[in-house]
């Protein structure tokens, strides 16, 4: 009986150990963030900068560059606040966020002892959102309601354009896409917020990347000031940028970004 219990629990121990042998732990894919951004000038040194950017999982923590320091706040997956702050650690503009039904409804931005200003977010339910403007008085909290509103068309996950209207004037961006991905296509939270611009690297929002921006204004039917700004990236394995050179209209190179992570 003995050699046969000892028979038994040598053939499972043999048994277990090559059903372990067999098991195959599948690796976590990382998930691709940006880690620096490094901004050149090749026109004015003086604009050169480095953005660290600190996360916590896939939720941006903080950026900071010489200039100083910007700090997010969440809510759950939301973004709700936006701190800035100068290389003395002394606040220069704070940003709340709003969302209605998981889309950004609201924009408040407070510059301390100087200037409040609202934006309103609607979406039409049609591809496009309305943007309406407030002025925002710091010691009674009443709002001026401004003239001017914009006009936001989107496709395939890509802020294709912005109309501002004020009077009889309209001034049009539009933007043209690569098919790779955003370098804050994974940062939590980014694909709701409008206006952030982080080193030159606009609609981040955007699941891809601006190739082609162009500007004009029409007003009293005349239209002016058109330009044309193209990029050129260079992209790492995943198709994420790692380099970006900016040209203006004459081919000119404007700035060049780098991006690791």
């Amino acid at each position: 009986m003995k050699k046969i219990v000892c028979l038994f629990s040598a053939l499972a121990l043999t048994l277990l150990a090559c059903t372990r042998d067999e098991i195959v732990t599948p690796k976590s894919e990382t998930v691709v963030l940006p880690k620096t951004i490094k901004l050149s000038d090749p026109n004015y040194s003086s604009e050169n900068l480095t953005n660290k950017i600190v996360y916590d999982g896939n939720k941006i923590v903080s950026i900071t560059n010489e200039r100083g320091k910007t700090e997010y706040t969440y809510s759950g997956n939301l973004i709700v606040k936006q701190v800035i702050s100068n290389a003395s650690n002394t606040i220069q503009k704070q940003i709340s966020y709003s969302y209605l039904n998981g889309k950004l409804a609201t924009i408040s931005t407070v510059i301390p002892n100087s200037y409040s200003s609202e934006e309103v977010y609607t979406d039409n339910n049609d591809g496009t959102v309305k943007v309406e403007f407030y002025n925002v008085n710091q010691k009674t909290g009443v709002k001026t309601k401004s003239e001017g509103f914009e006009t936001l068309t989107f496709s395939n996950g890509n802020l294709d354009q912005i109309v501002s209207t004020y009077g009889d004037s309209v001034s049009t961006n539009s933007y043209d896409y690569d098919t790779n991905s955003n370098p804050f296509k994974n940062v939590e939270g980014f694909n709701l917020l409008y206006g952030q611009d982080i080193s030159f690297q606009p609609n981040i929002l955007s699941a891809n990347n601006v190739v082609k921006q162009t500007t004009f204004n029409v007003t009293n039917n005349i239209a002016s000031n058109f330009m044309i700004s193209t990029n050129d990236y260079d992209y790492d394995a995943k198709g994420f940028p790692i380099k970006k050179i900016i040209y203006d209209s004459h081919g000119t190179v404007l700035k060049v970004i780098e991006y690791t992570y």
